[in-house]
């Protein structure tokens, strides 16, 4: 999770590159309490749950702990890095309509995507999974899918009318909205480190937001009053 959430440093590094896009101090200043607030809760002791159980995995072959942890921390590494890119490339096709970018992202998403499930079906020697699956799952599956496209119309759709840094940092709002559905949905008992960490997360970007719309008011109130006064 650590690594995963520099992605808003690292679209602030590109943003500044490649886009001459700078974050204000107040905003770096939220960013840098934002991910000491995910630090905070990826190092916080879990709350021991007595309902749960246990069940050891006798006899599992394949790789070592080692090995799956070092695949792990690089996959999460690569996919910080193409969430940064991505949201800087999106920024930099403002000509283009939203609707056009997603497709284009639908498209390769399909094509790869059932190139990789064949070739795993056919390393597998089993038939494809999309055959074997239930109707519960397929319909939680379409659930999710719908909400994915959903939020990936709206990211594109703000990425390219608003800096790439503070997008990514606005995301950190989902770290919080996460909290909610472990304890809603699955009841997660959480520690008061992870609430606080979650809460401070939470106040810092709603502020970076209000102060977002705030500046963004006067800016239009300013150019409606030069416009006026040009006529």
């Amino acid at each position: 999770m650590i690594i995963f959430n520099t992605a808003p440093f690292w679209a602030s590094l590109l943003a500044y590159l490649l886009l001459s896009e700078k974050l204000k101090l107040f905003e770096f200043i939220a960013m840098v309490v934002s991910f000491v607030g995910i630090i905070l809760i990826a190092v916080a002791k879990p709350v021991a749950d007595p309902a749960a159980i246990e069940d050891p995995i006798e006899g599992e072959e394949g790789l070592s702990d080692s090995a799956k942890k070092l695949i792990g921390v690089g996959c999460v590494i690569i996919t910080a890095w193409i969430y940064a890119i991505v949201t800087v490339q999106t920024r930099m096709m403002q000509g283009l309509k939203a609707s056009i970018v997603l497709t284009y992202y639908a498209c390769f998403a399909v094509s790869s995507l059932t190139i990789v499930l064949l070739i795993e079906t056919w390393i597998q020697g089993q038939p494809l999974r999309i055959l074997t699956t239930s109707w519960e799952q397929l319909g939680m599956m379409f659930v999710v899918s719908f909400i994915n496209v959903l939020g990936l119309n709206f990211q594109t759709i703000a990425a390219q009318n608003e800096r790439s840094g503070l997008i990514t940092l606005i995301g950190y709002v989902g770290i919080f909205y996460a909290f909610l559905g472990d304890l809603l949905l699955f009841k997660v008992q959480f520690g008061l480190q992870e609430i606080l960490a979650a809460s401070l997360i939470l106040v810092v970007n709603l502020t970076v937001i209000i102060r977002q719309l705030f500046f963004v008011e006067k800016e239009v109130k300013d150019a409606n009053a030069f416009v006026k006064v040009k006529q």
